[in-house]
């Protein structure tokens, strides 16, 4: 199958590529600069800019599947995500190819203790970053294209370098890590090339076309996942969680800072994942053990230590 993996150079995008490589798809990767390690055969680069409909339509000519990992950076979410999302759904429908988009728990309001949420929940967002993915994906349904939704938690692993990249960099200094939220709420996280090959799953069958499927990770605790980096890493845990109030006024004067404080509900009152869905249709979700993802991160993160982390 020919697949295009636009945003090939960021942390989902490069998970998505080596698990398309892996798979034995046709594989083409999109963005204006795709550094670090070479691709994987027989995955080949597109130079293009996704801003741009002419580009984007080119890299969807001939293809089946397209994937929209663009993600801008998160201090632009507001003003940069929904022109990319305008072309990229423009070029699917001009060219007919199912564009499979990455959604996640932003747009729901506080979760509850125990509860799991299902892909028959509504949107019901709480912060701006929260209605503007709502709204995102509302803009995808209303579209005309064809697509499909895999809807995700935090997550980690190579070619990440969003928040929790930071606790593993910190890990391999010795350094303390901050945390947006409380350390000892129970949350889930999904370990990327995990996400990648659920995405892959969902993208590549039959008959999901204006489908959503809820990709639950392995529920733990901030702390936990912490310790165990710096476990992995062979150095003391140090971990710090930032009151609320902090966070707030660091966002004053930090535009990172500030998108952090918009969805650090999610933190406080996480929401969890229903995967009945899923693994009623594709079997049991890819679920890596912590152990296993942590070491594979931060294996990582030694070999790229000049990767530039976001926040």
């Amino acid at each position: 199958m020919k697949v295009v993996i636009l945003g090939a150079g960021g942390g989902l995008g490069r998970n998505v590529v080596d698990a398309a490589a892996r798979a034995g798809h046709d594989v083409r990767a999109f963005g204006r600069q795709i550094r670090g390690e070479p691709l994987p055969p027989p995955a080949r680069r597109l130079t293009g800019d996704a801003t741009r409909q002419g580009d984007v339509t080119r890299a969807l000519e001939g293809v089946d599947i397209a994937y929209f990992c663009l993600n801008p950076r998160f201090a632009r979410w507001l003003d940069d995500f929904p022109p990319l999302l305008a072309t990229s759904i423009a070029a699917a429908r001009e060219t007919g190819v199912r564009l499979v988009f990455p959604a996640n728990v932003w747009v729901y309001g506080p979760g509850q203790p125990g509860m799991l949420v299902a892909e028959s929940r509504a949107p019901s967002p709480t912060s701006q970053r929260g209605r503007l993915r709502a709204a995102m994906e509302q803009t995808l349904r209303d579209s005309g294209c064809r697509f499909c939704m895999v809807r995700l938690p935090e997550f980690y692993g190579p070619h990440v370098v969003t928040l929790t990249a930071h606790a593993f960099r910190a890990a391999l200094r010795g350094a303390r890590t901050l945390w947006p939220g409380p350390l000892d709420v129970e949350v889930e996280f999904v370990f990327m090339p995990d996400a990648a090959q659920a995405l892959l799953q969902v993208g590549c069958a039959d008959g999901v076309d204006g489908e959503v499927f809820h990709l639950p990770g392995i529920p733990t605790t901030p702390r936990e996942l912490i310790r165990a980096v710096y476990r992995g890493a062979g150095r003391p845990a140090k971990a710090l969680a930032m009151p609320s109030l902090l966070l707030k006024l660091a966002g004053l004067v930090s535009a990172t800072a500030r998108g952090a404080a918009d969805v650090a509900h999610l933190w406080t009152n996480p929401i969890r994942l229903d995967g009945t869905k899923y693994a009623r249709r594709f079997g049991e979700a890819p679920r890596t053990p912590y152990a296993d993802g942590i070491a594979q991160t931060l294996t990582w993160h030694r070999n790229v230590p000049d990767a530039v982390l976001q926040g």
